[in-house]
């Protein structure tokens, strides 16, 4: 893909290496200014730090699991309907899953893609707020598979039928992620 600066023979044409070459030059900049920055103030940290020079975009995600602090890549929130993923807000940029504007952000999106709100919310243990679990689950009325909040009654069977089938579609929706 070339562009053209000026009809004349004699002018510089760029085509997109030269572009890519461009943006590689502005990324190893970036990281260079913020590894000054770190150095000079003697801290290890540095707003939206670069951690990846062939993908600049993006940012580690602190996690809660054991092994692995942070994660790399996107955060994403999806709708599976009918054998069909629909990805409803992706972000290299941390974001929690437990504030109640991505819950009520994709039970939007749902409702203006479908008509209707959706029969059930099924996500991961962050999504299950009580906050989320009462936008959910009061106001919109839609089942949700969260695992109950309280102590554990040795009567209480949670595996049900339903909640099973549940927690096996947000394993097959979380194998779409790679």
């Amino acid at each position: 893909m070339a562009a053209k600066i000026s009809s004349k023979p004699s002018t510089l044409t760029f085509n997109s290496s030269t572009l890519l070459i461009g943006e590689k030059l502005g990324t190893a900049k970036r990281i260079f200014e913020q590894q000054w920055e770190m150095y000079q103030k003697g801290s290890h940290r540095v707003a939206d730090r670069i951690v990846s020079f062939h993908r600049p975009w993006v940012r580690p995600i602190k996690r809660g699991k054991s092994g692995k602090d942070v994660e790399f890549g996107a955060k994403a929130a999806m709708s599976h309907v009918d054998g069909f993923l629909f990805l409803d807000k992706i972000h290299h940029d941390n974001f929690s899953e437990s504030q109640t504007t991505v819950v009520g952000e994709q039970i939007e999106s749902y409702e203006k893609r479908f008509g209707k709100a959706p029969a059930s919310f099924t996500g991961d243990k962050a999504y299950g707020s009580r906050e989320n679990r009462e936008l959910i689950e009061e106001e919109k009325k839609i089942r949700s598979s969260f695992v109950r909040l309280g102590k554990k009654q040795p009567s209480r069977d949670k595996m049900t039928r339903w909640f099973k089938r549940k927690q096996k579609e947000r394993n097959r929706i979380e194998g779409h992620f790679g």
